[in-house]
């Protein structure tokens, strides 16, 4: 789901939550209006980075949150399509990565794409974050390999695809991955432990958000193999093709 705030340390459990949260960051909010109306609000400066968006004449929604990370990795990547979303009013960007194994395509709800819109035919500088809804952790790729009925390898990268509505694109794939990087952080709002890992797949090292229960509250160790189902999302600028 976009507003999965137990990534980046909020517990929800009812809209009287989201209301405390959004309350909570009131203070560091930003406000942007643009030429079409719609709402982007931001909060830079915590831990936690709140997006919000809405279209002219209705309530401002959230659709994304996510770790602010100094060294968000860049990758300058093809774009495939620009696809609507069922579960918020940003499109999906479909990119296109080239690794030694071939490309991968990897859907990703697109934050910034009033501010800089794109139309998906072109190249572009993407910042794509994983928030991890199902995470499994295993030691190294021995275990994995042992641990998989269907023989998936590591890496592997499998977006998921609705045939039956070819203009829209859920921002969500089936990743296996190395990682290099475990770290804690605490949520400044609610003294909240959560969990940021970096996932090594097929070359690209991409940021992942996840709640430390998903990891029985145990950091995995460097060369830990890392499987799940990751809602991804971020930003994008570039030059189109014309």
């Amino acid at each position: 789901m976009t507003n999965d705030f137990s990534r980046i340390g909020f517990k929800v459990g009812s809209d009287e939550d989201l209301k405390r949260i959004y309350s909570e960051c009131g203070s560091q909010l930003n406000r942007t209006e643009t030429a079409e109306g719609t709402a982007e609000v931001l909060c830079p400066d915590n831990l936690a980075e709140l997006w919000f968006y809405g279209l002219p004449g209705e309530e401002v929604q959230p659709a994304l949150c996510e770790p602010s990370l100094r060294t968000r990795a860049s990758h300058k990547v093809r774009t495939s399509g620009l696809f609507r979303c069922k579960e918020s009013p940003c499109p999906v960007l479909e990119l296109m990565f080239r690794s030694y194994r071939g490309e991968f395509k990897l859907p990703m709800l697109l934050l910034n794409h009033l501010e800089n819109p794109l139309r998906g035919d072109g190249t572009c500088q993407a910042k794509p974050v994983l928030f991890a809804q199902t995470l499994h952790v295993y030691t190294d790729r021995e275990d994995f390999l042992a641990n998989q009925p269907g023989h998936t390898d590591c890496p592997s990268v499998i977006p998921w695809m609705d045939l039956a509505r070819r203009d829209v694109r859920e921002p969500m794939a089936r990743m296996t991955g190395l990682t290099d990087n475990a770290e804690l952080r605490v949520n400044p709002l609610t003294g909240l432990a959560y969990a940021v890992l970096t996932m090594n797949c097929f070359g690209f090292r991409f940021p992942v958000a996840a709640d430390f229960d998903q990891l029985d509250r145990v950091l995995p160790k460097s060369g830990s193999v890392l499987s799940g189902t990751f809602w991804i999302c971020g930003t994008a600028s570039g030059k189109e093709t014309e």
